[in-house]
């Protein structure tokens, strides 16, 4: 089983994202660009952490481990600016970034790594950067991709309210891959 912790966006704020990428599509596809594959709005997430492959005997302490509320309360995001990973050389993942609520993110980054502190995984050897990934390329991409991604200017297109942190199992078939919510913990805002 294939699992990440995430957290979700609203309706509303996936819309937006969804034109931000319909237009810069465009615009690569104008450039001769080609071989990136886009995520649908309904796959829009931010993910926390990336768990991988797993048995069901881990998945089931995964999930166990991320039952219990969140001692954060609930916070707002705010989506705004384009940028590629990683930051030089062949870009792999086109993002839009987070100009609000970046804390509240990290903060959650640190509460589920201490919650899974206890289980078989390996620590990230990166530190967190909160994105949103839009697109991710099948082949290296070319110079003139990060340079036309990057001259995209793109202002705040939206805000949305963080209000739980969820548990995917993501299943990959030839269509894209098929996101199934496991556990969906709720920030409590309750400090003990």
């Amino acid at each position: 089983m294939r699992l990440f912790v995430a957290v979700d966006l609203d309706e509303t704020l996936r819309r937006a994202a969804a034109r931000v990428t319909r237009a810069l599509r465009d615009r690569l596809e104008r450039a001769e660009t080609y071989g990136i594959s886009w995520v649908t709005p309904d796959n829009m997430h931010l993910t926390l952490r990336f768990l991988g492959e797993m048995g069901d005997d881990l998945a089931r302490q995964v999930e166990e481990t991320l039952r219990l509320p969140f001692a954060a309360g609930p916070f707002d995001i705010e989506l705004a600016g384009l940028g590629t990973f990683p930051p030089t050389g062949s870009a792999r993942v086109i993002w839009l970034g987070i100009v609000n609520g970046g804390d509240g993110l990290a903060r959650l980054h640190e509460d589920v790594a201490a919650r899974l502190r206890a289980l078989p995984f390996e620590r990230e050897g990166r530190p967190y950067r909160a994105h949103l990934t839009i697109g991710r390329f099948r082949v290296p991409a070319p110079a003139r991709v990060r340079e036309t991604v990057t001259s995209t200017e793109v202002g705040a297109i939206g805000r949305c309210t963080i209000r739980h942190v969820t548990l995917y199992r993501s299943q990959l078939s030839p269509k894209g891959a098929i996101y199934t919510p496991l556990v969906r913990t709720p920030l409590s805002g309750v400090t003990s």
